[in-house]
């Protein structure tokens, strides 16, 4: 049985995040326009992108689990933690957004936009991180993956 890799999928999950993070700075730039049909049509893309970053996230977080594992091969402790707290902050952040575009209007704006970009700013964090983390398990187990159940 084939076991997916699960550096080879964060990879993945990564570039669509990136995709994704792109489309949604272009919907925060446009929901902070000062004309009220941009700040409408911003809001209502952020909207339909709440259903693409639910997929996101449930993918992400299998990913995690999945790398998880492998985490501990090659973090100490103050690294996984710093790991997990980070994923706990990406999905509290993530609900207040989507709790507070649930709300918001072309009248009180300003504070999701920021909102927003704090939470793009997170999330590239996190994967930067990650990306570290991916490199360190690929220098410390280069030909010796399949054991660790990392066979691709």
């Amino acid at each position: 049985m084939e076991t997916t890799n699960p550096v080879s999928a964060l990879r993945k999950d990564h570039e669509e995040i990136s995709q994704f993070l792109a489309a949604f700075e272009g919907a925060l730039k446009l929901t902070a326009s000062g004309e009220d049909e941009a700040r409408l049509a911003g809001l209502a893309w952020l909207r339909e992108m709440t259903e693409k970053s639910a997929h996101l996230r449930e993918s992400c977080r299998h990913d995690a689990e999945m790398l998880g594992s492998s985490v501990f091969l090659v973090a100490d402790d103050t690294e996984r933690t710093l790991w997990s707290q980070s994923l706990l902050h990406l999905e509290r952040a993530s609900f207040e957004f989507r709790k507070q575009l649930g709300f918001a209007t072309t009248l009180s704006i300003d504070p999701l936009v920021a909102q927003g970009w704090r939470l793009a700013a997170s999330f590239r964090q996190h994967m930067g991180y990650e990306e570290a983390l991916l490199k360190r398990i690929e220098l410390v187990h280069p030909h010796n993956l399949a054991p660790l159940g990392l066979k691709e």
